[in-house]
């Protein structure tokens, strides 16, 4: 029962089963949701609260698209509209910033909303540079590790390190296209080791007794032996071109 209630949430309880355009209907029914609410004076003191339902499902979206993917045909469903829900709901929240003629507001706004679900339909589907970037190159590595092994997101939740993989090799892309911009890229134990790992943990040990000082050096190979973690995590440093701060690569 909850495993379908969960579901219903993905595909905004139907509407992504339709057969003609399921995310456009989506946008169109998410709209008419806004504008409803809208009409009936709920928005006015409450827009707030529309933004931070916005973010709870957008999370939820992500914690649940993780676990029921395979419950769909196709790695990116056309039934998953939930994405459109939070997608489409973004441009209409800032309409409610914006400042309208009072004699023409209701006709204005209704206006805003149909420019919004029309330009964000054409971004979607389109998708024009550097959404198209984002959507080819970048994949959901939400992920869960409890033990030293990989679970699930919601199983165990509170008793596991939750986490995701960044692509280095995407956000490299995106600062390239900015020349005032550029990137350092280097794997842990190299990191590490330059900032000083080793001579700090000689320091640290010298009056320790030989187990501690096996702990301690146990440890520091886990991070920086080329066998153990060295490879798995990597470090990236954002700078300008006119910055020379390279501690650590």
């Amino acid at each position: 029962m909850i495993n379908k209630f969960l579901l219903s949430i993905l595909t905004m309880f139907g509407i992504g089963y339709s057969k003609y355009a399921s995310g456009t209907v989506a946008s169109f029914v998410t709209c008419v949701i806004f504008y409803s609410l809208y009409s009936i004076g709920y928005l006015e003191s409450r827009g707030i609260y529309l933004i931070c339902v916005i973010i709870i499902i957008f999370f939820l979206s992500i914690l649940l698209i993780d676990k029921f993917s395979s419950a769909f045909d196709e790695k990116d469903a056309k039934e998953i509209v939930i994405d459109e829900f939070v997608g489409q709901n973004i441009p209409l929240f800032f309409l409610l910033f914006i400042p309208l003629n009072t004699n023409t507001y209701n006709k204005d706004f209704i206006i805003l909303i149909v420019l919004s679900f029309v330009f964000f339909r054409f971004f979607d589907i389109l998708k024009p540079y550097p959404i198209n970037l984002i959507d080819k190159k970048m994949k959901n590595t939400l992920q869960a590790v409890s033990k030293h092994k990989y679970c699930d997101v919601l199983e165990g939740f509170g008793d596991s390190d939750i986490t995701y993989n960044l692509s280095f090799n995407l956000i490299n892309s995106i600062v390239k296209e900015l020349s005032s911009l550029t990137t350092m890229n280097t794997t842990q134990g190299k990191f590490l080791t330059k900032l000083g790992i080793l001579e700090r943990a000689e320091i640290l040990s010298k009056k320790m007794l030989f187990s501690e000082k096996a702990d301690i050096y146990f440890r520091i190979k886990r991070l920086i032996d080329k066998n153990q973690m060295v490879e798995l995590f990597k470090v990236m440093l954002i700078t300008t071109d006119k910055n020379k701060f390279k501690l650590g690569f």
